[in-house]
């Protein structure tokens, strides 16, 4: 049994309520951990996100009156 394995084992034993993880899951993120010291997901290219949930929205509203295009 690999370490991977017995840490998903471990895992899945003390969140019984969540789903399990996998074995392959836990060696992906000790690799990228190993890899760049952290999980956390690197920035993407691209057009960054726009104001799509409903509370962004009406942060961005006041400003919007104050300066239309």
């Amino acid at each position: 049994m690999t370490i991977s394995s017995r840490h998903a084992l471990m895992f899945n034993d003390l969140y019984p309520n969540r789903s399990p993880i996998n074995q392959s899951t836990v060696s992906r993120v000790a690799k990228e951990f190993q890899v760049t010291g952290t999980v956390k997901d690197s920035p993407k290219s691209g057009r960054p996100k726009t104001a799509t949930r409903g509370d962004k929205a009406l942060d961005i509203l006041p400003s919007a009156r104050e300066n239309p295009i």
